[in-house]
């Protein structure tokens, strides 16, 4: 409810909106060559982001804590996905009622709409002004994730650097969840 509240003195326009979920690519160096070819360095490979890396998943309140980070996931696995494995829909389910209420969470369009606990931005191609308006807002409620993230990369440098991060050389997905 304290979240809530948050969100609402901001003006949201949701209600019953708690935290806020996103995805992040945390890149590495490229495998090197000695036992790491194949299928096994494919999967780690994200072409839209044109590097290797892994996903992980980060749920952040208001107060600017990720409360939840999930992951490591292979480089190509999309945020719809990651969700699912998480089961972190399943918990927002069972835990965040109050009073009859399910507090749910907002995200970006890269998931579903359909749950009652997640919340995303209206999608398609031909919307109306206030799908266009919602959306705008909405927005500008999801920046913080995004600055999380970039916190967690200002603060801790090293898991910036891919370069000197590789995978089956060093623990690369254990450094991001200790930064975060």
């Amino acid at each position: 409810e304290v979240f809530n509240a948050a969100f609402e003195r901001k003006g949201c326009p949701l209600a019953d909106i708690w935290s806020l979920l996103d995805g992040v690519f945390v890149r590495f160096g490229r495998p090197s060559l000695d036992g790491y070819r194949g299928a096994d360095q494919r999967a780690e490979y994200n072409g839209s982001k044109k590097g290797h890396g892994n996903n992980h998943q980060g749920l952040l309140t208001p107060d600017g804590i990720f409360v939840e980070m999930h992951g490591p996931y292979n480089g190509k696995t999309n945020d719809k996905k990651s969700l699912r494995e998480s089961g972190l829909l399943d918990r927002v389910k069972k835990h965040c009622i109050i009073a009859g209420v399910l507090y749910g969470i907002f995200s970006d369009s890269g998931y579903t709409h359909g749950d009652p606990a997640l919340q995303v931005p209206v999608k398609g191609p031909n919307k109306t002004a206030a799908e266009k308006s919602y959306n705008n807002t909405m927005s500008k409620f999801r920046v913080p994730v995004e600055w999380g993230f970039g916190k967690i990369y200002s603060l801790w440098g090293y898991v910036a650097y891919h370069k000197n991060l590789r995978l089956h050389s060093q623990p690369v997905a254990s450094y991001w969840r200790v930064a975060a």
